[in-house]
């Protein structure tokens, strides 16, 4: 039986390690059971699929549409786009949700309402711009 220079035999150094290495990989199993993601990482990776879903990216993918239409980023026709107006188009959608999100966040604030009335003129604000914006260009390609 041969011991270390610490004073510690062989055969336990041994069994030591084997307790460490168990104790990481409960740990490790730990973590990996209990960890979740947070709520506003969630939220912010489903508005952005929403918005790249709505906005066209698929399509964007797999049809490779040109970046602008002379000089105009919106396509005269209606079944067609361009991938300026489809980035646009994620960008408003998404303005629009955080609209949504700060509406509802609005109503936390009942105790304090400057700040809830606030937060509510600001979704509604958001939500009005996102519509009016998606509703211009409908018209654009309609009227053309």
């Amino acid at each position: 039986m041969g011991k270390g220079s610490d004073g510690v035999p062989n055969e336990k150094r041994g069994e030591i390690k084997r307790v460490k290495m168990v104790q990481k990989e409960v740990f490790v199993s730990h973590l990996s059971v209990t960890a979740k993601p947070s709520l506003l990482v969630t939220a912010f990776v489903a508005i952005g699929l929403c918005a790249f879903l709505l906005g066209g990216g698929i399509y964007d993918i797999l049809v490779k549409p040109p970046i602008m239409w002379g000089n105009s980023f919106v396509s005269p026709r209606l079944h067609d786009q361009v991938l300026l107006e489809s980035l646009t188009a994620m960008i408003v959608y998404a303005m629009g949700v955080t609209g949504l999100l700060v509406t509802y966040q609005s109503t936390k604030y009942a105790y304090k309402p400057r700040q809830a009335f606030m937060l509510l003129l600001a979704g509604v604000a958001l939500i009005f711009i996102a519509y009016l914006y998606i509703e211009n260009v409908l018209w654009l390609k309609i009227g053309s």
